[in-house]
């Protein structure tokens, strides 16, 4: 079944069609889903379409997670050799800068 739902979400009207699904689920999750249900004074419905929600953004977010730390590996070896060249140029100034300070004693 399609239908308009009217959602808010960080502020904004959406507008959006909805499809009807039907799931089954053991009898001890949905006991513990509609005790959840009843003490935050919702429905069942509610309560499902926010978990589904809440679990697509936290895999979003661990999937971010995991491409930043790859990310950050891929890039230590590049870092580090960075910093060897820029510690080798350092010291390679440094020598020169003495020499001219000595020199212009």
């Amino acid at each position: 079944m399609d239908a308009l739902a009217f959602t808010t979400r960080e502020g904004l009207l959406e507008v959006s069609s909805t499809k009807r699904i039907m799931i089954c689920l053991p009898s001890t999750l949905l006991e513990q889903v509609d005790e959840a249900v009843r003490e935050l004074q919702g429905s069942r419905r509610q309560f499902v379409r926010e978990a589904m929600r809440f679990y697509l953004m936290e895999r979003r977010r661990s999937k971010l997670r995991e491409e930043l730390i790859e990310g950050y590996r891929e890039m230590a070896q590049l870092n580090l050799q960075l910093a060897e060249e820029s510690d080798l140029n350092y010291d390679i100034d440094l020598e020169y800068y003495e020499q001219q300070l000595a020199g212009a004693k």
